[in-house]
């Protein structure tokens, strides 16, 4: 009789700790989209929108769509090239290789009023391998300091971001070759300008 009891309490025993398993289930953070800080340009004027990267978490891969597309070179990128002729708030759906989405949006305004003439003409920008720095000289003004810059690879990851010191210089020391986006922040205007490291 006492091993029938002993036996019906281990079964009883195994039983229960096979019910009270812990089941680990991996959940992936959902996706989310960025379309980039809002923006303010002048007449006649483009600019790179969405944000560097443009969606991140999820599941990758990503497929985006801008609307509205009229006034952007490619609305099923993440960065396109936006050229309004007026105030235009752009929406980015992003959707994840699992199905899921998230919408972000982005202001750009156009044409505001008692804005000074300023834009990426009137910068120089200049890549000195021998240096290895890049080199950034205003024809608006000689007071650099609140002139904000990004640089990005071309996979959206941040390489450099702070504000330039008067003498316009950034070092590119261990930089591999390729192609880099240039973020220049300056006097509420936002501009983007390719440049090649060789």
């Amino acid at each position: 009789m006492k091993l029938i009891v002993v036996f019906f309490l281990i079964y009883c025993f195994s039983v229960h700790a096979q019910m009270h398993k812990k089941v680990n289930i991996f959940q992936p953070q959902p996706v989310l989209a960025d379309a980039g800080a809002n923006l303010q340009i002048l007449q006649g004027e483009s600019t790179l929108i969405g944000g560097y990267p443009a969606a991140k978490q999820g599941t990758p891969n990503y497929s985006f769509i801008w609307q509205p597309s009229l006034h952007l070179n490619n609305p099923t990128i993440a960065n396109p090239t936006a050229f309004p002729t007026n105030t235009t708030t752009f929406r980015l759906f992003v959707t994840d290789s699992k199905g899921c989405t998230d919408i972000d949006s982005i202001t750009i305004t156009v044409g505001a009023s008692g804005v000074e003439e300023m834009n990426i003409n009137n910068l120089n920008i200049s890549y000195n391998p021998l240096m290895k720095t890049i080199s950034i000289v205003s024809l608006y003004t000689t007071d650099l300091k609140n002139v904000g810059i990004s640089i990005f690879d071309m996979l959206g990851k941040e390489k450099y971001s702070e504000f330039l010191n008067n003498t316009g210089q950034i070092s590119c020391a261990g930089y591999s070759i390729g192609i880099y986006l240039v973020r220049i922040k300056m006097m509420n205007h936002s501009f983007v300008k390719k440049i090649a490291i060789n």
